[in-house]
C-alpha cells in the first residue's frame, strides 16, 4: 500500500494501477479492496479524458465492501449530479456505519429535503454536537429560509477562535433579532460592540454591514450624522457573500427594512445619503445577477439627490446603470445627455464612459428617441457650455456605429445634419456618414479623406463613384470604379458598376455626335443653359423653364424634352422643397458649347433680328391687308408685284429694327406711286420750274421731288401729304451714304416708325 501511495503521488498512476489490480486478484488482501477501489476511483478521476461513470462505479465498489472506505462516499457524492436519491442513498448508508461522521452528515445536509434539513439541525442542537463547518451551513439555510429565530440560537452555540468571525456572527445575530423584531436587550452594549467591531474592522471587510446596523440603533441626532457623513458614496455597501470562504448572507431584507425606514425619517441631506446608500446596494445586486425589482420612481428619488451631491461623480454613473438595469435605456440616455449639457462635473463623468454595450441593448424605438434628442440638444447648443465636437465625441460618433449596425441609415443622416465636414471629419465612424448622409457633397469629401488614408480601399472607390455617377459625372466616376474593380476583381458590385458607367458614357459620346448636327437656335437655347448652370448643374421648376430659355411655355417644355431625349441633359435630382429639378449637362456637350460659345454669342444679334417677325407683330405696326389689297386695284400687274414685295420688306424692316432699309424702301414705294398715279392721268410730260426757268421733264426720269411738285399741282396728293412726303424725301437720299455722312442725319426707331407712318398714309389716300 506504501508502494501504491507513493506512486499516486509521483502521478505515476499507470504504475499504480497495475499494482492495484494485482492486489484485487488476492482474496488475502479483501480487507483491503475498499482502499483499493477507491484508488482506482481518483486514478480515473485523474485521468485527462476519465470516465466519470466508472470512477463513480469504482467508488460505488469501496463502499460496498466490508469493511467500506469513508472517503468514497465523499468522492461518489462529488460525483452524483444526476440522481439526488441515489446519493442520499449512498449518504445515508455511509452514516449506519460511520455515525459519527459530521462530514457525511454536512453533505446529507446539503442534499436533502427542507424538512430533513430541519431534522438534522434538531439533532445536533439535542446531542449539543458543535462542528463548525456543519454549523455555517445551518446558518447560511435558516437565515435564508428566514427562520432568524433558529439562526440566533445556532449562532449562540458556537464560538471562534477567530475574532473577525466572531464579529461576523455577532452581527448576523443582531440582524436576525432586527428581522425577527425582536425587542433588543442591552441595546447600549449592542452599540458598544457593534463601535468596537466597527474600529476593529479597519479595511471594512464588513461593507459596512455594522455602519448601516448602527445607523439603525442610534437614537440620537448627532449619532446618526455622524455616522451617515463616514459612509462615502463612493463606497456602496454590499451581501456577504463568499466571506472568507465561510458562508453566503444575503442582507436584501434586513439593508431594505433598515433603509426604508431611514428615508422615511431622515430629511435634508441624510436623507439623500440614505437614498443613495440604497440605490446603490440595489443596482450591486443587479450587477450581480439577481432578480431584485426597483422602479422608475426610486430611480427619481435619486435623482433628487443631485441637489446636495451633484458634484458627486459616482452618482451619475449609477443613476446611469440602474436606468439601464431596469431596461429603460432611452431614460438612461436622457438623463446623460441633459446632465452632461448642463452640468460640468457630468461632463467629466459621461465625458469618458464608454456606450456601446448599452446601445447594442437598447431597441429601435429607444435609438430614435435617444437620436431626436441629441438633435435638439444639437441645434440648441448655443444655450450650453459645450461645443458640438463635445456631442461627437461622448455620444454621437458611438450612436452613429449602433445606428449604421442596424442600416438606420435616415437617422444618421438626420443625427450629423448641418454638421460641419471639418467636425464629422473628426469622428471615428467617418465612413458609416459618408454612407448615410444624403448631402453628397458632404459624402465625397469625407469619401475623399478615407481615401487619402487607404487609396485602393474597395468601398471608398466605389461609394465615391455612385455619387459621381448619380451626379451625372460619369467619367470620374469611371476612374473610381476602375480602381474598386481591379482592388477587388471578384466583386460583383463595381463590375456592374463599371458596366453600367461606360454604357452612359457611350450615350454621352452619341448626343456629342448629335450635337455637331443641331442648327443655331438649338444651340443658342443650350447655351442659355450653360450660361445657367453652376459646374454644369442646372436647377429649375417647370415653371421657370421658360424664363431661361426665353421662349414660350410650349417651346420651352419641348426644348427641355429633346435636350434630355437626345442626352444633352441628365436629370439627377426631382423636385425639392420649391418644385426645382436639378439637371446635369453632358460633360461632352457642355465642351462643345463652350468651344462654339463665340459663335453663338455673334448669332445673338440675328436671333434678336428675328424675334418680332410673325404675323401678330407685323399687323400690330399696320401691315395688313386692307392697304395690300388698295396696291392690289392698280391694273399694271407688273407694278402691283413690285409694290407688295416692297410693301412686305419694308414691315419686315421695321419689325427686325432695320431702320435705314426701312427707311429707303418706303421712299421709294412712295416714289412708285406717285409716278403711278401721274402717268394714270396720261401725263406723258410736264412743265416744272428749275433754276428760275421752265422746263418740260418726261415723268418716267423724274424723281421724288419732281413727282410731288406734280402730284400737288394736279391735285393727286392731299397737302398735307405733299409736306409729309417732303419729310420723306429727306431721308429717302439716305441710300446714299455720302449723304448720310454729309447730312449728319441720325437713323433712330422713331424717325423710321414715322417715314412707315406716311408711307402707310400715302397709300390709303393715293389708291
Amino acid at each position: 500500500m506504501e508502494e501504491i501511495i507513493e506512486l499516486l503521488k509521483q502521478n505515476k498512476d499507470n504504475e499504480a494501477e497495475k499494482i492495484i489490480n494485482n492486489m484485487l486478484q488476492d482474496k488475502k488482501n479483501k480487507e483491503k479492496f475498499a482502499k483499493l477501489y477507491h484508488m482506482l476511483g481518483t486514478i480515473e478521476e485523474r485521468k485527462e479524458e476519465g470516465d466519470v461513470s466508472k470512477a463513480k462505479a469504482y467508488f460505488e465498489k469501496s463502499i460496498n465492501a466490508i469493511p467500506s472506505f469513508r472517503f468514497s462516499y465523499y468522492s461518489y457524492d462529488d460525483l452524483e449530479h444526476e440522481d439526488n436519491n441515489i446519493a442520499i442513498g449512498f449518504l445515508k448508508k455511509g452514516l449506519k456505519e460511520f455515525e459519527q461522521d459530521v462530514e457525511l452528515y454536512r453533505r446529507l445536509f446539503i442534499r436533502e429535503s427542507k424538512k430533513e434539513k430541519n431534522k438534522i439541525i434538531e439533532y445536533f442542537l439535542d446531542n449539543n454536537t458543535f462542528d463548525e463547518d456543519i454549523y455555517k451551513n445551518f446558518i447560511e439555510y435558516t437565515y435564508r429560509e428566514k427562520n432568524y429565530k433558529k439562526t440566533i440560537e445556532l449562532i449562540e452555540k458556537i464560538k471562534f477562535d477567530d475574532k473577525s468571525k466572531n464579529n461576523f456572527y455577532y452581527l448576523l445575530k443582531v440582524s436576525s433579532e432586527i428581522l425577527e423584531n425582536n425587542e433588543l436587550k442591552s441595546k447600549e452594549e449592542i452599540i458598544k460592540n457593534i463601535k468596537d467591531i466597527i474600529n476593529e474592522d479597519i479595511k471594512n471587510e464588513l461593507k459596512y454591514w455594522h455602519y448601516i446596523i448602527l445607523l439603525y440603533l442610534e437614537d440620537d441626532a448627532e449619532s446618526t450624522g455622524d455616522i451617515i457623513d463616514k459612509i462615502s458614496v463612493r463606497c456602496q455597501i454590499e451581501d456577504m457573500y463568499f466571506w472568507e470562504y465561510e458562508i453566503d448572507i444575503d442582507l436584501n431584507d434586513l439593508y431594505m427594512k433598515i433603509l426604508n425606514e431611514l428615508e422615511n425619517n431622515f430629511t435634508n441631506k441624510d436623507q439623500a445619503k440614505v437614498r443613495i446608500i440604497k440605490g446603490s446596494y440595489l443596482n450591486s445586486k443587479i450587477n450581480n445577477g439577481e432578480d431584485i425589482k426597483y422602479k422608475t420612481k426610486d430611480i427619481k428619488s435619486l435623482i433628487s439627490t443631485l441637489k446636495y451631491y451633484s458634484y458627486e461623480k459616482e452618482i451619475y454613473i449609477l443613476i446611469f446603470n440602474m436606468y439601464i438595469n431596469i431596461e429603460k435605456s432611452f431614460e438612461a440616455f436622457d438623463f446623460a445627455i441633459k446632465q452632461y449639457a448642463e452640468n460640468k462635473t457630468a461632463r467629466e463623468v459621461f465625458g469618458k464612459k464608454k456606450y456601446d454595450t448599452y446601445l447594442e441593448c437598447s431597441n429601435k424605438e429607444e435609438l430614435i428617441k435617444i437620436v431626436n434628442k441629441l438633435i435638439i440638444l444639437k441645434d440648441n447648443i448655443q444655450n450650453y457650455d459645450i461645443s458640438v465636437e463635445d456631442l461627437i465625441k461622448t455620444f454621437i460618433d458611438c450612436i452613429v456605429k449602433e445606428l449604421f449596425k442596424r442600416k438606420m441609415y435616415d437617422y444618421i443622416d438626420r443625427l450629423v445634419k448641418d454638421i460641419k465636414t471639418r467636425e464629422l471629419l473628426k469622428m471615428n465612424n467617418i465612413f458609416e456618414i459618408a454612407y448615410s448622409h444624403r448631402d453628397k457633397d458632404v459624402a465625397r469629401q469625407l469619401y475623399e479623406y478615407l481615401l487619402e488614408e487607404e487609396p485602393n480601399n474597395f468601398a471608398y472607390n466605389n461609394n465615391l463613384g455612385v455619387i459621381y455617377k448619380e451626379d451625372g459625372n460619369l467619367f470620374k466616376a469611371k476612374e473610381y470604379f476602375e480602381i474598386a474593380s481591379e482592388t477587388d476583381p471578384q466583386d460583383d458590385i463595381s463590375a456592374s458598376n463599371l458596366k453600367d458607367v461606360n454604357k452612359k458614357i457611350g450615350d454621352l459620346y452619341e448626343a456629342y455626335e448629335e450635337i455637331q448636327k443641331e442648327n443655331i437656335l438649338v444651340l443658342s437655347k443650350l447655351i442659355l443653359l450653360y450660361e445657367q448652370a453652376e459646374d454644369r448643374i442646372i436647377t429649375c421648376s417647370y415653371n421657370e423653364r421658360p424664363k431661361i430659355l426665353k421662349t414660350s411655355p410650349e417651346k420651352a417644355q419641348e426644348l427641355f424634352e429633346t435636350f434630355t431625349s437626345k442626352k444633352y441633359i441628365v436629370k439627377i435630382k426631382s423636385q425639392d422643397d420649391w418644385g426645382r429639378n436639378q439637371y446635369r449637362l453632358n460633360e461632352l456637350v457642355s465642351d462643345y458649347l463652350q468651344e462654339r460659345i463665340e459663335y453663338i454669342e455673334a448669332n445673338k444679334e440675328y436671333e434678336s433680328i428675328a424675334e418680332n417677325i410673325n404675323i401678330d407683330f407685323l399687323s400690330s405696326i399696320g401691315y395688313k391687308e386692307e392697304l395690300k389689297n388698295k396696291i392690289r386695284k392698280i391694273e399694271d400687274k407688273e407694278i402691283v408685284e413690285i409694290l407688295l414685295r416692297d410693301f412686305k420688306e419694308c414691315a419686315i424692316a421695321m419689325a427686325s429694327k432695320q431702320e435705314k432699309t426701312a427707311i429707303v424702301l418706303s421712299g421709294s414705294m412712295a416714289e412708285a406711286l406717285l409716278n403711278y398715279k401721274v402717268q394714270e392721268k396720261g401725263i406723258k410730260n410736264y412743265n416744272l420750274t428749275k433754276d428760275g426757268k421752265e422746263k418740260k421733264i418726261k415723268v418716267k426720269d423724274m424723281g421724288l421731288a419732281d413727282l410731288l411738285e406734280v402730284a400737288q399741282n394736279e391735285n393727286i396728293i392731299h397737302q398735307t401729304d405733299y409736306h409729309l412726303t417732303q419729310f420723306l424725301r429727306n431721308y429717302r437720299n439716305l441710300i446714299h451714304p455720302s449723304v448720310e455722312l454729309r447730312k449728319t442725319m441720325n437713323i433712330e426707331t422713331e424717325e423710321a416708325e414715322l417715314i412707315w407712318g406716311i408711307l402707310k398714309k400715302i397709300i390709303k389716300d393715293v389708291l
